[in-house]
């Protein structure tokens, strides 16, 4: 999938040039995060970035696991959306 593939470490890379590659795209994901809602970036920082489940981040912002699951899927679709738009 696009969001777990742009966040996938340098582990098993098998050149420089791939690295750079993921290095940059991983940039440009982040750049684009930075201009969704601001509960939409919470919700991909902390399920993306630091690997929490639906059910802790749904704790830790007050939220149902449903609203969590598709402010997720919101979020996800734009990002595609906006990466695709400016990058492919």
């Amino acid at each position: 999938r696009f969001y777990e593939q742009a966040f996938e470490t340098e582990k098993g890379y098998g050149s420089a040039t791939e690295g750079r590659e993921s290095d940059e795209r991983i940039e440009r994901v982040l750049a684009l995060m930075d201009a969704l809602p601001t509960m939409q970036q919470t919700i991909l920082r902390l399920r993306h970035i630091e690997g929490m489940e639906m059910r802790e981040i749904a704790e830790l912002t007050g939220s149902s696991e449903v609203a969590i699951r598709k402010t997720l899927s919101r979020a996800r679709q734009t990002l595609k959306q906006q990466y695709d738009k400016r990058y492919e």
